[in-house]
């Protein structure tokens, strides 16, 4: 005997993406050079400056690890570093990992601590 599956009422529309995440390149934040870019705010620098503190991380979870602390969700990150939404949560664990830490909010707490350093 086979079965049906049926699917009560219509799909979910896919979700869009923000325009916040779309306006946000790497370039745009400061990802992939030296120099500050124009417009950068201080918050934003000092993120990316002190997420250079943490020298276990790669520079790809840096960028994930920043993106997260401006408040980008998974999604808009993905968007963002143009990689897939597997590869971000792929990253995620390898940052909880080097960091020893229980969840993405103490992850975020050490950067903000890096940032108390400088």
């Amino acid at each position: 005997m086979t079965s049906k599956i049926t699917i009560a009422g219509p799909l979910a529309p896919i979700p869009q993406v923000p325009e916040k995440a779309k306006a946000a390149t790497p370039s745009a934040c400061g990802f992939g050079s030296d120099e500050s870019p124009a417009g950068e705010s201080p918050l934003l620098r000092a993120l990316r400056i002190g997420a250079e503190g943490l020298g276990q991380l790669s520079s790809r979870e840096r960028q994930v690890l920043v993106a997260a602390s401006t408040g980008l969700e998974d999604k808009e990150i993905a968007v963002m570093l143009e990689l897939s939404y597997w590869t971000i949560r792929t990253l995620w664990q390898r940052i909880l990992t080097k960091l020893e830490a229980p969840s993405r909010r103490y992850a975020t707490a050490r950067l903000l601590e890096q940032l108390l350093k400088l």
